[in-house]
């Protein structure tokens, strides 16, 4: 594997992340790992590199979140918060393409998507994170987002 940090992401893999990149990939593991780097290393235990978003939609329709990431390369969600002023329904899009349920929001009201390793949805290869509302309402959404090519 090249260089980076590793982190146990299922039983039996690991995930790699590129310091220079931050892109992350899984390698199956089928035996010792040895791994030898001459330089200065943080190791951050059961944290990959994430990044937040923080976005304020008052249209109805698309308004991207992150964008599009470059050939090869998705946007997995790991975690979301979104509060709506208004009773819009909210859903998460690739581009154009619907990748969550349509959620129903009451008015003042909101859900959240609590941190999962694994992801609750990803974009397709080099699509933006679009956030969708049926109707123009002042809607916030706070996004942990990772770039993978899984």
């Amino acid at each position: 594997m090249s260089g980076g940090f590793y982190y146990s992401r299922t039983p039996g893999g690991l995930l790699e992340v590129s310091v220079a990149t931050g892109l992350l990939t899984t390698q199956p593991v089928t035996g010792l790992v040895a791994a030898t780097q001459s330089g200065t290393w943080t190791a951050v235990i059961g944290h990959p590199i994430s990044t937040h978003t923080l976005l304020n939609a008052s249209a109805a329709g698309n308004t991207e979140i992150v964008p599009a990431q470059g050939a090869g390369i998705r946007v997995l969600v790991a975690a979301a918060h979104v509060m709506s002023w208004g009773a819009p329904v909210i859903e998460f899009r690739s581009g154009a393409t619907p990748i969550s349920a349509g959620w129903p929001v009451a008015t003042n009201g909101g859900f959240v998507l609590p941190l999962n390793e694994r992801g609750w949805f990803k974009t397709a290869a080099n699509a933006a994170l679009n956030l969708n509302l049926s109707a123009g309402v002042t809607t916030a959404c706070q996004v942990v987002w990772l770039r993978t090519t899984d």
